[in-house]
């Protein structure tokens, strides 16, 4: 892990199994992790920031139609993971991919791999960085159902 530069953006956050990550704003695969510990108030901080080495998505298994437009973090099962709303398509519905953060064989090597089922949950996204993973019971609330995507658009 490199530490980051103070300058880097970041575009969205979400605490993925106790740990705080941000999706880079000008790479929508970079990934930073924050350590956290608190002050002498008891209030969180924030104690250092690294990048995290990942792969390029575009090895076997990536999705060359996904021309990304903006990218959403969150937490699915325990690991980090990311949607890529991608280019509109003909009938006026974006298009989305979505990538779990999975460790490779190297040491401190990470790579985002294609995941075909969200299972359980269902994942609701904004027309910006908003977005929210829910699990779906069998009967799902007001017809929400289980792996699937929910473009919020205002």
């Amino acid at each position: 892990m490199a530490p980051c530069s103070h300058a880097e953006r970041v575009s969205d956050i979400a605490f993925c199994n106790g740990e705080l990550y941000g999706l880079t704003a000008y790479s929508t695969e970079g990934l930073i992790r924050y350590e956290i510990d608190v002050d002498s108030d008891g209030m969180p901080v924030v104690t250092a920031a690294h990048r995290l080495a990942i792969e390029r998505r575009d090895g076997a298994g990536f999705r060359d139609d996904l021309v990304t437009y903006v990218s959403y973090l969150f937490e699915l099962r325990g690991k980090p993971a990311m949607a890529v709303k991608a280019r509109w398509s003909r009938n006026h519905e974006p298009s989305f991919g979505v990538f779990e953060l999975v460790s490779t064989n190297t040491d401190d090597v990470y790579k985002w791999v294609e995941v075909t089922s969200l299972g359980d949950y269902a994942l609701f996204v904004g027309p910006m960085t908003s977005c929210k993973v829910a699990r779906v019971s069998v009967a799902g609330p007001g017809g929400v159902q289980a792996n699937h995507i929910y473009y919020l658009n205002h």
